[in-house]
């Protein structure tokens, strides 16, 4: 198998690409290095695959880059598979076995419709063994911003390149987005360099280090905002204090939100009860809140739907809180069929129509659901704000208010924690802003977080910032991080957890992609299809149960009173002394007085 080195930092005294890559450019040329050729131009690769109808490949000429000129691949429509289109071209000189060559690239995204604002793509190397038999030389999955990444992947020829070695960019399976890629190029070390001296593209990201700063900071403010102390008076019956009790403290349940949405076809499947088993065995480990993916959706809400019974029921019997998702979703595709066909030219028609269904969603479960996305995605899916006036979304949140005031009341959008797409955060300010100024019920802000690649923690952190100006609370509703690299999925997930968690106006994280055969990013799941719990999952039950739980015992002094900090939440409080064991509830929150605990 090729020992293709990543995550690590090229350090003084390694290889520099700029010199190897010389080689390959024709200019400063590292020794022994031979630039490989393909069969025919890289300007000259086109889109093949199943779908290949649905992209348009042409060149655009770029500048301020050391090359002039990139393939600009447009995919206009999401197929189902990466390899429903693709890019791919054969080496045509030789390589010997153990050959050292390192494949290099440029890549960025103008454009994409991805929640993240981001682009990806998938590349892979395969050779042929002399038995024919295929073996993977790298495979790697690429998110792309708007500006230029160069991507370096070092590799080591398993096989001689008898029949060529391929090399493919898998361009489907995602949103529609357009890409260009530049300046692709093959260099062959032979044996004149060590794999271990390559450079390769690092997957990290700044504030990464276990010494960051801005760690230091976040765990300050979790100290700060999410414990609070709880004072314990142990007595026996005729109110006296019990000194040297012992007195045990664990917190059974967080105050802050930690959840999940929930796939209810899935979860309560009768033709797969195995699965249907793992699935809600895995909720209730590792989440203490809930949410539906797609049943209470315009497009997929029934009135009564039996499903929906179940979960609510089942949410109820473990004191799990559910957010409802979503009222309004400003676009005719998010509609059941004939909608738009009934309502495109009846505007006054149609927002009674959006009136009515508020009214229905907000009623048809009266105490089922603690918040709900009155609106949601304003930034791209506004067809009924350009038909209505932009008058009309307050008034949906007045409506929600009026059918059942029970719950609160978010609004809801994307790329605002993940990505760079300023535009999208900027229209997200002014929409609250309006909103506010209007006079609106709104009570919370939803941040989904749909990560293809890191945001820097302390970035992170500047956002939430500035939301926090609004005085409301906030929750990350839609949380994952579409990645293949499970080592950096657990990393950014912790560090994400962590910078989300120290703002004191959040009051929840709830992750989207629970089981990778029904999530609707299979990359982003907590667990694989067969449910082993991928380290991403391992990391948020850590995170949850250990590094910010609280289980701890102490004694009683002379005066009957033990003291503990702890971690906001329900606890169960269990006193000892002499055979005597008395155990009781508490709820430790913000201004919480003495707990008194009465002994027979």
């Amino acid at each position: 198998m090729p020992r293709i080195k990543s995550f690590r930092r090229i350090g003084v005294g390694l290889l520099s690409a700029v010199a190897l890559l010389g080689a390959v450019s024709g200019a400063g040329a590292a020794k022994g290095v031979e630039r490989m050729r393909f069969d025919r131009p890289f300007l000259r690769w086109g889109v093949g695959g199943k779908q290949q109808r649905v992209a348009a490949v042409s060149i655009v000429n770029v500048s301020g880059q050391p090359f002039k000129q990139a393939l600009q691949i447009e995919v206009r429509e999401r197929t189902q598979r990466e390899h429903d289109l693709v890019l791919s071209g054969r080496t045509s000189d030789k390589i010997s076995r153990d050959d050292v060559l390192l494949f290099s690239f440029y890549v960025r995204c103008t454009r994409s419709d991805d929640e993240s604002a981001l682009g990806r793509l998938h590349v892979a190397g395969k050779a042929n063994r002399p038995s024919g038999r295929p073996v993977s030389l790298f495979d790697k999955t690429i998110t792309a911003g708007k500006e230029w990444k160069h991507v370096l992947i070092p590799f080591e020829a398993p096989v001689p390149n008898k029949d060529g070695y391929v090399v493919s960019f898998r361009l489907g399976g995602t949103k529609p987005q357009t890409l260009q890629i530049g300046k692709l190029e093959l260099a062959n070390c032979h044996d004149k360099y060590d794999l271990e001296q390559m450079p390769a593209t690092e997957s990290k990201y700044e504030g990464m280090e276990e010494d960051a700063p801005w760690r230091k900071a976040a765990n300050a403010r979790i100290e700060k905002y999410r414990k609070g102390d709880l004072e314990i008076h142990v007595v026996d019956s005729a109110g006296r204090p019990v000194p040297d009790a012992r007195v045990h403290v664990v917190l059974k349940r967080h105050a802050y939100g930690f959840g999940v949405a929930l796939g209810l076809r899935n979860m309560f499947s009768e033709r797969h009860p195995d699965d249907a088993k793992k699935y809600q065995e895995a909720v209730e480990r590792l989440f203490n809140k809930a949410v539906f993916e797609n049943s209470m959706k315009w497009k997929f809400f029934k009135p009564g739907d039996p499903r929906v019974k179940k979960a609510i029921a089942w949410c109820r019997e473990r004191k799990m809180p559910i957010r409802g998702h979503c009222m309004v979703w400003a676009d005719w595709q998010r509609l059941p069929k004939g909608m738009e066909q009934e309502y495109a030219g009846r505007p006054e028609a149609f927002r009674k129509e959006i009136e009515r269904h508020i009214r229905e969603v907000a009623t048809a479960y009266p105490d089922a659901f603690s918040e709900w996305d009155v609106v949601n995605e304003l930034y791209t899916q506004h067809t009924f704000v350009d038909m209505l006036g932009k008058d009309v979304v307050a008034e949906w949140f007045r409506t929600a208010k009026a059918a059942n005031p029970s719950f609160k009341r978010y609004i809801n959008d994307y790329a605002i924690l993940a990505g760079y797409d300023q535009a999208h955060r900027d229209n997200y300010y002014e929409w609250i802003r309006y909103l506010l100024d209007q006079g609106a019920p709104l009570d919370g802000i939803g941040l989904q977080g749909h990560f293809r690649a890191p945001v820097p923690p302390a970035e992170i952190y500047r956002r939430l910032e500035r939301f926090a100006r609004f005085g409301l609370e906030m929750q990350v509703t839609e949380y994952d991080f579409d990645e293949t690299d499970e080592l950096l999925q657990a990393r950014f997930t912790r560090d994400f957890m962590t910078v989300v968690f120290s703002h004191p106006q959040t009051v929840g994280i709830m992750t989207w992609c629970l089981w990778a055969k029904s999530a609707w990013k299979g990359d982003a799941a907590f667990f694989s299809e067969d449910w082993k719990a991928r380290r991403m999952a391992r990391v948020w039950e850590k995170m949850v149960k250990e590094v910010w739980h609280t289980d701890e015992t102490v004694a009683t002094g002379k005066d009957g009173t033990a003291k503990v900090r702890g971690f906001y939440g329900d606890y169960e409080i269990t006193v000892s002394r002499g055979g005597r064991t008395a155990t009781v509830p508490c709820r430790l929150e913000k201004g919480r007085g003495p707990l008194r605990v009465e002994m027979d």
